[in-house]
């Protein structure tokens, strides 16, 4: 059987080895395609879980008009009747100022307490990444920062609130507030399967010197 370089160079092109260049670059176009499956969405996910949010705080804050309509007649119902209307009558001071709080109360305890995910946000699987020690766990000061960039927003007609949709990264007012970012459930595992592969990493490289040797 006759060889001919062009063999050899045939050989190598099949043969390739997990460090090969080639073997590389799959690897990396493999990661590439899973982050990009995983926040598929995300964008709109963010404006269906917002306006979630938003209706919930609605409800909640309907309530405590309703509650506070239904304590006056029933607290003060043998008051004289022009008593009684004085203290209703402050009913749209009270809706404007008892959504400010329904607002503010809601993102910043959801925030805190919530794993950096509100009610909107964990139906869209969504979450907050924090930079500050535990991703998955909000400090109380970004939890706060991240609430007034809503508040800011809301309060100054909520356009503000389009600006995520100028931006190639889909950051908005509340993300540069806090230093947080928005991603999807599945961007989170994939998050957490390279920090982990980071920090095995030199374990296994070890390994493989050890036995090497």
């Amino acid at each position: 059987m006759n060889w001919s370089p062009k063999d050899e160079e045939t050989n190598s092109q099949v043969l390739q080895f997990p460090g090969s260049v080639n073997g590389q670059k799959n690897q990396t176009e493999l990661r590439t395609e899973r982050w990009e499956k995983a926040a598929h969405g995300k964008l709109k996910k963010r404006f269906y879980a917002f306006f979630t949010d938003v209706f919930i705080i609605g409800l909640l804050q309907k309530t405590l008009v309703y509650s506070y309509v239904t304590f006056i007649n029933e607290t003060f119902h043998q008051a004289p009747l022009s008593v009684r209307k004085n203290l209703i009558n402050n009913i749209i001071d009270l809706r404007i100022s008892t959504l400010l709080f329904t607002f503010f109360s809601y993102f910043l305890i959801s925030y805190y307490m919530g794993h950096g995910k509100t009610i909107g946000k964990t139906l869209f699987n969504l979450r907050v990444l924090s930079h500050e020690g535990r991703a998955e766990e909000l400090s109380f000061m970004e939890a706060f920062m991240r609430t007034m960039g809503y508040t800011t927003c809301y309060v100054t007609g909520s356009f503000l609130f389009a600006l995520v949709f100028f931006r190639s990264d889909n950051r908005g007012i509340p993300d540069f507030f806090s230093q947080t970012e928005v991603i999807t459930e599945e961007e989170f595992l994939l998050y957490q399967e390279e920090l982990s592969e980071q920090i095995e990493g030199p374990r296994e490289d070890l390994q493989l010197d050890l036995f090497a040797s």
